[in-house]
């Protein structure tokens, strides 16, 4: 399959990006999310597998439970990120289709839902792995005592996405395809958006 320069291109920044945000708190989802809402499944997988693996080595800097947690067991960190790129791109592909109209509340909407379905699932993914691991795995590691903390940080993460994903997908989407108003028009007229989670 031919990867074009920009699909290249792209995953590098959106790779940068991923480390960068990686380490810090409530923001670092945006990069696999804005990924889902405008490269697609495939892409949206890959960059899920990314975010797993740079959270995995920031593990080795960190104290808390969830960093030992990753050390021990990286799969906690690496499968529940494949499984949110796929929740996340599949909620925005569905809400496109489900969601009709040109009014500004129909466009946002996809991006809104997809940031909301993309970090309650990597809240509840990772909660839940470790919450099930609590007794055997991660026997040493005071799970339960974090849960409140983490379940906490997911609520505040979602009201993050929320706000910021959606204003960062459509600008990567303008810078991408040529502009969110020539999608709009385009559904006007009854053209397809080719350019939308175009394959990479």
């Amino acid at each position: 399959m031919k990867i074009s320069s920009k699909s290249i291109a792209v995953a590098a920044i959106t790779l940068a990006l991923t480390a960068v945000l990686a380490p810090l708190p409530f923001v670092f989802m945006l990069p696999l999310l804005f990924t889902c809402c405008t490269r697609g499944m495939k892409m949206s997988l890959f960059m899920g597998l990314a975010f797993g693996v740079v959270s995995f080595l920031y593990a080795f800097a960190g104290s808390t439970p969830v960093a030992l947690a990753f050390i021990k067991a990286p799969y906690i960190a690496i499968i529940p990120r494949i499984l949110v790129a796929f929740f996340a791109c599949g909620a925005f592909k569905i809400s496109k289709k489900l969601i009709k109209g040109n009014s500004k509340t129909a466009l946002v909407a996809p991006y809104v839902i997809s940031a909301a379905v993309g970090t309650l699932s990597n809240t509840v993914l990772v909660v839940s792995s470790m919450l099930a691991l609590s007794t055997t795995v991660l026997a040493d590691i005071s799970v339960w005592a974090y849960v409140t903390v983490m379940i906490t940080s997911g609520l505040i993460e979602l009201a993050v996405s929320v706000i910021l994903a959606p204003a960062v997908s459509i600008s990567v989407e303008k810078a991408l395809s040529g502009g969110f108003k020539k999608r709009a028009k385009a559904a006007d007229a009854g053209v397809g958006d080719k350019t939308e989670n175009s394959p990479n």
